[in-house]
């Protein structure tokens, strides 16, 4: 089974490749910087550097993919709504066209109100057009990350 992450560098995604390598998977990492996988994994992986609002790289990077682990990339235009769009949009071609069977989307509590959660919104639109898709999906809808907390 082939496996790709997205955000490997990030907070929850560092930990789900380092799960995957300890249990035998060479995952398929995306990723704007290759450079900045953490050192115990960089040769455990097979890395992609691929924007994830560039719909045909995502497609291309996904190719053979059987399950996908999705993190909508940070957002800090002037209009993250549309932003959201532009990522879900290289999503859902890239499930589509490479016919990827399982999905697990990182969203956030919130997105399940569909409207008026302010930027929580793009999460939603990510969740219904993933869902529509036919394939298994799973919304990780996370309520708060330790990283959320500062010490003053």
């Amino acid at each position: 089974m082939q496996i790709a992450v997205t955000t490997p560098t990030g907070n929850v995604g560092r930990h789900v490749v380092a799960t995957l390598v300890r249990a035998g998977v060479r995952p398929r990492v995306l990723l704007r910087e290759p450079a900045r996988l953490a050192p115990e994994v960089h040769d455990e992986v097979d890395a992609v550097r691929v924007d994830q609002y560039d719909a045909d790289a995502v497609v291309a990077a996904t190719e053979d993919v059987d399950a996908l682990f999705w993190v909508d990339p940070t957002t800090g235009s002037e209009d993250p709504l549309a932003d959201y769009v532009r990522a879900t949009n290289s999503l859902v071609r890239a499930v589509t066209e490479n016919r990827i069977g399982r999905v697990v989307f990182q969203s956030s509590v919130g997105a399940e109100k569909r409207h008026g959660a302010g930027e929580i919104d793009g999460l939603a639109h990510t969740e219904t057009a993933v869902d529509v898709l036919g394939v298994d999906v799973t919304h990780l809808r996370c309520g708060y990350f330790f990283t959320n907390s500062r010490r003053r």
